[in-house]
């Protein structure tokens, strides 16, 4: 798999701040997402190649994701609560990335056929999955009590503000475009490995590669649905599982 320049030295980067981010040279990594995200933003709108100039600008929601994110405060019951603050600006800039280059339903994975069958497999991998990764990482649960309305919300939450939109993100449109610069498997790879990088704030390392493993098989169930719904659920039911009924002993 060769890969140009325009593909391997915006994803080193962002792989690079992630790994100052990991070894809590916090200052640098944030330094290097900044300005990995203006020049990302400068050349996508400088570069003539559409298809480059369309990844650039997909590759540039990560460092503006982690900007973001990282000032969120971690496994604390208000952290819930922030989730959406977080993340909406995420899905707006997911949406005028989206329209601005047109990406099609088949890109995005606007399909909801078999739900019957992706729902439970949803909730099965979710909770697998998430119990894998309760042993690489120590969370109380984010559910303030085990109250019908707050595990309700808690649910919406996750599904509609990790789930969906990390996936919208890292599969819809990070992998689609990484895709079609490096095939289908050096798409997924990349995607992959962008997916668990950007998990470095957890400090552990069997997290990351967890969550690159865990990304590739999605990514993959990505790649052979083309659903958008089940790799959302089944990223949403992980992090119920992980964040919520794990910790509270409720499986």
């Amino acid at each position: 798999m060769k890969l140009k320049p325009a593909v391997l030295l915006p994803v080193s980067a962002i792989i690079i701040a992630e790994t100052f981010l990991f070894l809590k040279y916090t200052s640098y990594g944030i330094t290097l997402h900044i300005i990995t995200l203006l020049a990302l933003s400068l050349a996508a709108s400088r570069i003539r190649d559409i298809e480059i100039s369309n990844l650039l600008q997909v590759l540039a929601l990560l460092p503006l994701f982690r900007l973001l994110n990282i000032t969120m405060p971690i496994f604390f019951t208000r952290t819930l609560y922030i989730f959406p603050l977080v993340y909406g600006p995420i899905f707006i800039s997911i949406y005028y990335v989206a329209k601005n280059q047109k990406f099609s339903g088949r890109e995005i994975g606007v399909s909801f056929e078999k739900l019957h069958i992706y729902f439970p497999a949803s909730v099965i991998l979710g909770m697998v999955l998430g119990r894998m990764e309760y042993s690489t990482i120590t969370v109380e649960s984010l559910i303030p009590a085990p109250t019908f309305q707050n595990v309700l919300v808690f649910m919406v939450i996750m599904l509609i503000f990790t789930g969906l939109s990390e996936e919208l993100l890292f599969r819809s449109m990070v992998q689609t475009r990484l895709e079609q610069a490096a095939g289908s498997m050096g798409g997924l790879i990349i995607a992959s490995l962008l997916f668990g990088a950007m998990h470095s704030g957890y400090g552990t390392l069997y997290e990351i590669i967890f969550t690159t493993s865990a990304g590739f098989l999605i990514g993959y169930l990505f790649q052979r649905t083309r659903s958008l719904a089940f790799i959302a659920l089944t990223h949403g039911m992980i992090n119920i599982f992980l964040f919520g009924f794990i910790p509270l002993g409720l499986v």
